[in-house]
């Protein structure tokens, strides 16, 4: 049976753009070597990778464990980010 979706309501593009910078200059820093940026970015997306991840596989240890791969790659790696300029 299929149901119908409810209309989301739209996005204010302000308040995700204000986001998305803010997340910009987090992974500047992070590059940078303040490794503090990393917890503020873990504190504003785990939560949320975590989800996604256990709906993904169906697994809520294994989506724990994905998302702390996602963020030690990102700390890892974090001079290979791409940030696009706003």
């Amino acid at each position: 049976m299929l149901t119908e979706r409810r209309p989301q309501a739209p996005v204010e593009a302000a308040p995700v753009l204000r986001a998305l910078a803010d997340d910009a200059r987090l992974l500047a820093r992070l590059a940078g070597g303040e490794n503090a940026a990393l917890g503020v970015l873990m504190d504003r997306h785990l939560a949320r990778l975590i989800s996604l991840a256990r709906r993904m596989l169906g697994d809520a240890a294994e989506a724990e464990d994905v998302a702390q791969e996602v963020f030690l790659t990102l700390w890892q790696r974090v001079g290979e980010v791409e940030v696009p300029a706003h």
